[in-house]
């Protein structure tokens, strides 16, 4: 799979692939790491590097990525006297362990830039600067302190830090030896120009822009006029801090594609669609913890699961017309509760709401035994429940379940469902639309996609088995399989543009390419003069006060027909300058079939 998907970002005009280092996948258990099939960095990078790309490695280790814990291993919470992500010692500890681990392994494979391999840069924490305040002077001293521990690993390339203004030297925007300085200046208003002074020079920074300053005092990249990106990264020398770039700047396709969905498969037949209810537990004698209390979820759990019942008996005495009302107060994701076996009522929590969720429900219950089953949730897959634990999205787990017809069985939280479709034809990426579910993991032929995007690599040409874990409640029938094509592509690159140093080329070009597959079969708008900016209309209200006449001519012949083309931007290319004096771009709008 990594092959392909790696080909097909270089196809797309990537040349680097950042990757998160997952500290609770590699180190699961203290001491025990595992670096093996999915899990093999060095062979997902070496991947990388034969199809010529260049890696950033992102070692965090905490990297958030609405990954559980942040990627921190669970059993960081069992160091004694731990803080996670500050001035703690006990955390400074394991956190340099790990990262000098990760350091050491790419470096006896060779994999940094100096050695020859595609890492060119690194990341130590991420996004830190967003909860610093939160632990006021323990802070700052981690920050100084996690750049430090990372320069002294003397990778050979740069550190960054994500989002972390304050990062010290040499991590962060400037990088420098006693004779070359590289500097980075960066306006984030999207509006505003910024004037700022640094070092001896005054700079204008244009709004949302990066400017690239050679000797950290030249201008010799600057967004705002380059609709290309940097390509190309060249080493001028090594120091025992720092490592210093020199920048070419190269083509690369700066389109932007308009996708569109297409139905190949509805799967709204009934009788196609089986379920297996997650059994909810009555029995309190074989729980594993008994006692007149709450018990924490995650310390009780130990991270072997999301999902905790709590369960109770209520010996019910009936006292007239009263409605009765279950309430719970719980810090959990979601709540689901159920009476008697029978669902009554869900809570689901969300980040910008209070701490607390509460369920509050009326209920009914028979006189005498009452058995009450809550289910506490965690964020994460649905790891420890019944279907999980016996594999039923596998043949051999779905073989021995108990699947039954769907019934009324929509809109409740805990069903499984499986059904089967063919693969589409066609070369188009495969996608599932699941807006009609709620939330919950879905398996493709007993490989977990997530959520939407299906692998050619899971796929068979037929009766692909889909198994679909729904928590909250929603409706299978609605699901599609669905191709995803790239119908439109834009592009818009100004004359100023610098072409690369390493190209034969003189002059900047639009770069037009359709996916696999599809020739460009419709030039819906071309203007080489002074186009609206940013308009991927084919409307002629995009056309500006200087525009070439020949321009479509030029466009249309140069593209028709074809998968991919590039038309410099140049007045002699369009038969001359339409309007001298005046700054100039191209703007094509393509149709791909």
């Amino acid at each position: 799979m990594w092959p392909r998907l790696i080909e097909s970002a270089r196809e797309g005009g990537l040349d680097v692939i950042q990757t998160y280092v997952f500290w609770n996948v590699h180190e699961p258990i203290q001491g025990q790491y595992n670096f093996e099939g999915r899990y093999d960095l060095v062979k997902f990078i070496r991947e990388i590097h034969a199809q010529g790309l260049y890696v950033s490695l992102r070692v965090g280790p905490f990297i958030e990525a609405e990954w559980k814990y942040g990627g921190l291993p669970f059993w960081l919470r069992g160091v004694p006297n731990i803080t996670f992500r500050c001035d703690n010692e006990p955390y400074k500890v394991h956190m340099q362990k790990f990262v000098a681990k990760i350091v050491n392994m790419m470096k006896d494979e060779k994999l940094y830039y100096p050695q020859g391999g595609p890492i060119i840069i690194s990341q130590i924490e991420n996004e830190y600067k967003l909860v610093e305040g939160a632990f006021h002077s323990r802070g700052p001293p981690y920050v100084r302190w996690a750049a430090a521990m990372a320069v002294n690993l003397q990778t050979g390339v740069p550190w960054m830090m994500c989002k972390q203004d304050d990062a010290p030297d040499p991590i962060g925007h400037v990088f420098e030896t006693e004779s070359n300085c590289v500097a980075f200046l960066v306006n984030l208003d999207k509006h505003k120009t910024s004037n700022i002074q640094f070092g001896e020079a005054s700079f204008q920074l244009a709004p949302k822009s990066i400017s690239i300053l050679s000797s950290c005092r030249r201008v010799v990249f600057e967004t705002a006029k380059v609709s290309q990106l940097p390509s190309v990264l060249q080493p001028l020398q090594t120091c025992r801090e720092c490592f210093i770039y020199q920048f070419y700047f190269g083509q690369v396709n700066a389109q932007h594609g308009l996708r569109t969905a297409q139905v190949v498969q509805s799967l709204n037949n009934v009788d196609s669609w089986k379920i297996f209810k997650e059994p909810i537990p009555l029995a309190i004698n074989n729980t594993t913890h008994i006692g007149h209390r709450f018990f924490e979820h995650l310390s009780t759990t130990k991270d072997e699961t999301d999902y905790l019942w709590y369960l109770t008996r209520y010996d019910y005495r009936s006292n007239g017309d009263t409605q009765l009302v279950l309430n719970v107060e719980s810090q959990a994701h979601v709540l689901h509760a159920y009476i008697n076996n029978d669902y009554v009522g869900s809570v689901h929590g969300s980040h910008d709401g209070p701490r607390n969720i509460i369920l509050k429900t009326p209920i009914t219950l028979r006189k005498g035994q009452n058995s009450i089953s809550l289910l506490s949730v965690m964020v994460g897959s649905p790891i420890g429940l019944s279907g999980e634990m016996n594999n039923i999205y596998t043949p051999e787990g779905s073989s021995r379940a108990q699947w039954t017809a769907i019934n009324k069985s929509m809109h409740l939280p805990l069903i499984w469902y499986k059904t089967t479709f063919d693969t589409p034809w066609g070369n188009d990426p495969v996608t599932l639309n699941l807006s009609s579910m709620g939330k919950g993991e879905v398996w493709i032929n007993g490989e977990s996609i997530g959520r939407y995007h299906v692998p050619q690599y899971f796929l068979k040409p037929r009766e692909n088995t889909l198994v679909l874990m729904e928590e909250m409640g929603g409706d299978p029938l609605q699901i599609s399989v669905n191709t995803m094509s790239v119908t439109r592509v834009y592009s818009s690159v100004n004359e100023l543009s610098t072409p690369s140093l390493l190209s034969r080329r003189k002059h900047p070009a639009v770069r037009l390419r359709c996916q696999q597959g599809k020739r460009i079969t419709d030039i819906e708008f071309a203007s080489y003069g002074n186009p609206a900016e940013d308009c991927r209309s084919s409307s002629r209200s995009c056309l500006g006060s200087c525009h070439a006449e020949t321009t479509e001519f030029v466009v249309k012949d140069a593209c028709l027909g074809r998968r991919k083309c590039a038309i410099p931007v140049r007045p002699a290319k369009f038969g001359g300058d339409p309007c001298p004096g005046i700054e100039k771009s191209l703007s094509v709008v393509a149709s791909c079939g």
